[in-house]
């Protein structure tokens, strides 16, 4: 049996699927008067099933093809279709509304019947439609994915057409296809208002109270009756003739949504919210990925909204109260504690501290802090619900957007809750130009930190901050406007994103902006970029109540155009700020580029191209870190102190400290990089002036290699794609001191030359052992032409074509270091192929099987690519990783101290290690095992913390013989428990010390009692995680090897 559910939901309120473009809810019975087959045939008139067959196939085939077969059509047809497609009448309606949609939505198409029968002139069918999802259908944004859709059909035939047909559709099921839940998007739905006439309340009294006059004073008690003339809700007004009746809800702004269909005429209209905007324009971010809204852990519990400080929230200013009303969520800005269960999302908005606190708050930003007080208030009981409402409540979600002061009151807000730990609340910030207003002496002169920006630019301490979005125009404000925003210091375990945009001050964030014909391109590009962030933060929006003429695929294009002409413009400008890491400030900029040059305006721009740039792009509009006020040459890390001592005007930092380390670092970059386009423009100055016929390659370091050569070879059909690394890369990796793949490549004398990692997955299998065997060539001929010995890094998934390549031409003398690209090992037989490559020295690779060649030796997998920027922590930067890893291990309890129970974290799934978990979990290994099962994902944070409390963590084989695991462990100070596999080679956890675990057979407590009393501290073989140790011991085979 199959149920309409899209209309038996629309029917109480809470719709899953837009409203229908024709009228919903009626669906009768067939129009004739010609009887039933049973139980008397002899009333029934003459039929001819076989007949009514063959048009049944043709009207449902119609579906599949694209054939016009209005034959089968009657003149007066009728249509009686599901939810969320409604009634048809007529054969032009009929296909212009529900035949050409569906047709538009699915490519390669095709129709499955499971039965179609006919009895007389009605036939049924039952089967599945099948096609790729290329278009939008029942409000259902196109995915690309092949899907089907059951259905269940009838048709009355008369006089060989069809006058009457009914379907119904499986929307739950085609949902699930789409990555959606149909039952908790109707779940969370929430009905705020449904009138109707006061006729219409009489007859409703009449029946309840028949029925039950206690229900019927619960209903009066629970549902208010007012007059015609207005209804509850703020900014809410019903003109309908009657009385109107109400849901007694606190005051939220809403707006009612009139529903044009027969309930309208009959006197009942709907005003409904759901999780993602029924009706609402669809979705076509090309970069939005996020998880489906309708899954609870996905939304955020309370959303908050800060306006500027002489702005409003009704009547709107800016689209901060746009924002507030389009937020699907229980309004509780006037302080109110529950009212709504803890699965339904709450929002609050603040009017601007001008407008709440008159001139102190325009001058002083009075009023900030009493608005986070009440925030805190809000979100110590959300906190206390939830720990009530089940017994692992998971971490209240807040979400906080502040325009100028507004942004401000956010910061205010972080700390605030700084003494909430992540796992309690994960706070998210969308700073919008914080501007705490005062002047750039003012907060230089402040020895007392008593300035607004002194009180809100260092938010380090709150733990609970997960995600910032700071969004800065670029065009500045006259100084004595005390526009300044600030720059602050955030936590380094928080996602900070810090953005430079188009426009000026809330300028920038317009409503009238985005109502057509004309288009404001900075307030489209806010819109945009915050809609986007708040999607990504879990915030429900219901596009219905976006009052702009245009739809949001319409703003992308209109922002895209706008963003390829901006950055066409050659003009520069800038704007001071300040900085939380320096006492001269920051530049908000924008660069002056050349004509030929083509750059992005910022990453949003990016984004809106649905480009896939080089790794390190450079952005027309910047933030410049004050560089020329620092003294270089003073690093007491390296042992290097400026000559000039106290004499130097610039200034000097202590970079033991890690925040001044790092300070010192971004700033040295950051001039380093600015003196580099000087030089090349100068360069390129006088090349234009002497031409020359000679290939054009970048100029690097000495230190360096040389860069990519412009005849090697790039896969067809990614040439957007960067494929090999540059030397802003070289340099990140190489300062890392942890092993990964990463650090390993850039060790390499062609690391220029090889592809990046990880990119063989986006080559056909078929073009990549003809590549790799190009790469192999290139690298012997290029390995001649140096003349000493060179340690070389080759992915796995190329070898097979490499060694190929490579043996076509002589080469000098070689380390082969073959990494990781997948977790399949280095069989014998390509070992065999390897060790006959001349020049072969030595061969260190990852999972390799036991070798019978002396010259091979395993290689671990070491950390993922936190060098790389490829790591799957939310962490900021590429170099946090290590960071993080190295204040765990500071921070942790010596080895003695440690936890003596082995830690079991959780684990991808594999039948081993499932065994092991299997066997660990009995009640007689309770005293031994410390088993962590919830959740089922630890953050990198959070798992590197867990490590370092234990002395020794269980560390089976994922899909390879090395995991992550037992590195991370080892660079930590736990000792990782390993297990012996005959097909490997052991040397590789021989050389750590590392202490095997026996097979989950052959476990009993007592023997594991006995291994975990037999461990010792792991600190003396700390080398083994540190990337010159694996580069000493190469050095030393080509050395060996060339002195002999």
């Amino acid at each position: 049996m199959m149920i309409d559910w899209a209309d038996l939901f629309r029917q109480v309120g809470r719709p899953v699927l837009p409203p229908a473009p024709l009228p919903e809810g009626l669906v009768l019975t067939a129009a004739a008067n010609d009887g039933v087959p049973a139980p008397l045939s002899v009333m029934v008139a003459g039929r001819n099933s076989t007949e009514a067959k063959l048009v049944a196939e043709a009207a449902l085939n119609e579906w599949a093809n694209d054939d016009r077969s209005e034959r089968w059509r009657h003149d007066d047809f009728t249509f009686y279709g599901p939810g969320g497609i409604g009634l048809a009448r007529r054969r032009e309606v009929y296909q212009n509304l529900v035949i050409q949609p569906f047709r538009a939505a699915f490519a390669k198409r095709r129709v499955e019947k499971d039965m179609l029968f006919c009895e007389g002139n009605y036939c049924a069918a039952c089967g599945r439609f099948w096609g790729e999802h290329v278009g939008t259908w029942v409000g259902q944004v196109a995915t690309q994915r092949r899907v089907s859709l059951r259905f269940g059909m009838h048709w009355r035939v008369e006089e060989g057409r069809v006058r009457e047909a009914w379907a119904i559709f499986d929307f739950p099921g085609f949902l699930k296809q789409l990555g959606k839940d149909f039952y908790d998007i109707a779940r969370y739905a929430k009905v705020f208002k449904f009138s109707c006439s006061f006729a219409a309340l009489n007859m409703a009294e009449g029946i309840v109270w028949k029925w039950s006059p206690h229900l019927w004073q619960d209903f009066k008690a629970s549902w208010a009756i007012t007059p015609p003339c207005w209804s509850m809700g703020r900014s809410t007004i019903s003109h309908q003739a009657g009385f109107v009746v109400t849901r007694d809800l606190p005051a939220t702004r809403k707006r009612e949504v009139s529903n044009g269909s027969r309930w309208a005429k009959a006197g009942y209209r709907e005003s409904v919210e759901g999780p993602e905007g029924p009706g609402g324009p669809a979705d076509t971010e090309p970069f939005l990925s996020i998880a489906s809204r309708c899954q609870p852990p996905g939304i955020a519990h309370l959303t908050v909204f800060f306006e500027g400080t002489a702005n409003t929230i009704e009547p709107l200013s800016t689209q901060i109260g746009l924002f507030f009303n389009l937020t699907d969520a229980f309004d509780v800005s006037g302080g109110t504690l529950g009212g709504a269960p803890i699965s339904q999302p709450r929002k609050m908005a603040f009017d601007g501290c001008g407008v709440t606190d008159g001139f102190c708050g325009t001058i002083c930003a009075k009023g900030l802090r009493r608005q986070c007080a009440a925030v805190r208030r809000q979100v110590d009981s959300l906190v206390a619900e939830l720990a009530s409402s089940c017994q692992t409540p998971p971490a209240l979600r807040v979400n906080a957007v502040g325009l100028s002061r507004g942004g401000v009151a956010c910061l205010y807000l972080a700390q605030a809750l700084a003494d909430l730990h992540m796992s309690t609340c994960e706070l998210s910030l969308l700073l919008f130009d914080p501007v705490p207003g005062d002047l750039l002496t003012v907060a230089q002169l402040d020895l007392f930190r008593l300035s607004n920006t002194s009180a809100c630019c260092d938010v380090s301490t709150c733990q609970c901050l997960a995600r910032v979005l700071a969004l800065y125009p670029y065009e500045p404000l006259p100084a004595i406007a005390c526009h300044a925003p600030v720059l602050c210091h955030y936590p380094e375990h928080c996602l900070v994103e810090e953005e430079v945009t188009p426009g000026c001050h809330q300028g920038a964030l317009q409503v009238h902006g985005l109502q057509g014909p004309r288009l404001d391109f900075d307030s489209a590009l806010s819109f945009l970029r915050i809609r986007r962030w708040l999607m990504e933060c879990g915030t429900p929006l219901d596009q219905r109540h976006l009052d702009c003429t245009v739809s949001v695929k319409t703003l992308e294009d209109f922002c895209l155009r706008k963003c390829n002409q901006e950055a066409r413009r050659n003009r520069a400008s800038v704007r001071s700020s300040h900085s939380a890491h320096s006492y001269w400030g920051a530049t908000i900029a924008r660069r002056q580029i050349s004509a030929e040059e083509e750059a992005y305006l910022n990453q949003h721009h990016k984004l809106l191209s649905n480009a896939v740039s080089r790794e390190d792009s450079e952005w027309i509009l910047e933030i410049q870190r004050e560089a020329k006020n620092l003294c270089f040459e003073h690093d007491p890390r390296h042992g290097q102190t400026c000559s000039a001592g106290d004499a130097c005007p610039k200034e000097h930092l202590d970079t033991f400290q890690e925040d001044l380390a790092e300070r010192l670092d971004t700033a040295r970059r950051a001039w380093e990089e600015a003196l580099l386009r000087r030089r090349q423009k100068e360069e390129e100055g006088r090349s234009s002036l002497q031409p020359s016929t000679a290939p054009s390659s970048r100029t690097l370091r000495a230190s360096c290699t040389p860069h990519i050569c412009e005849d090697l070879p790039v896969p067809p059909g990614i040439f957007e794609v960067p494929w090999y690394y540059d030397e802003r890369w070289f340099r990140r990796a190489t300062a890392a001191r942890l092993i990964s793949s990463a650090s390993f490549l850039a060790c390499s004398a062609l690391w220029a030359c090889t592809p990046r990692l990880r990119r063989y997955r986006e080559m056909h299998p078929d073009t990549r052992p003809v590549f790799a065997s190009d790469m192999g060539e290139r690298f012997a001929r290029m390995l001649a032409s140096f003349r000493t010995p060179a340690v070389l890094c080759v992915e796995k998934p190329y070898l097979e074509g490499f060694v190929d390549g490579f043996a076509k031409s002589a080469a000098g003398d070689f380390v082969l270091l073959a990494v990781n690209g997948g977790d399949a090992p280095l069989s014998t037989d390509l070992q065999r192929r390897i060790g006959a490559l001349p020049g072969l020295k030595a061969c260190f690779a990852m999972n390799l099987h036991k070798p019978s060649d002396g010259r091979f030796f395993p290689l671990p997998v070491g950390l993922p690519h936190h060098c790389d920027g490829l790591h799957r922590g939310r962490l900021r930067g590429s170099g946090d990783a290590e960071l993080l890893i190295e204040r765990v291990r500071r921070c942790a309890a010596a080895w003695e101290a440690r936890d003596r129970r082995l830690l079991v974290t959780p684990m991808q799934a594999s039948r081993l290690r499932t065994r092991y978990i299997e066997a660990l979990t009995q009640p007689e290994f309770s005293q031994l095992v410390h088993v962590v099962t919830s959740p089922s994902r630890l953050d990198f944070p959070d798992f590197l913390s867990l490590l370092s409390q234990h002395r020794a963590v269980l560390s089976p084989p994922g899909r390879g013989h090395d995991c992550y695991r037992t590195w991370q462990a080892l660079a930590v100070g736990t000792v990782p428990l390993v297990v012996q596999d005959p097909l490997f080679d052991e040397r590789l956890y021989e050389i750590a010390k590392l202490p095997v675990i026996p097979f989950p057979e052959n476990l009993t407590p007592d023997s594991l009692q006995a291994l975990l009393e037999r461990l010792v501290n792991p600190d003396p073989w700390q080398r083994c995680v540190e990337t010159t140790y694996w580069a000493d011991i190469w050095r030393l085979h080509l050395q060996d090897q060339s002195q002999g």
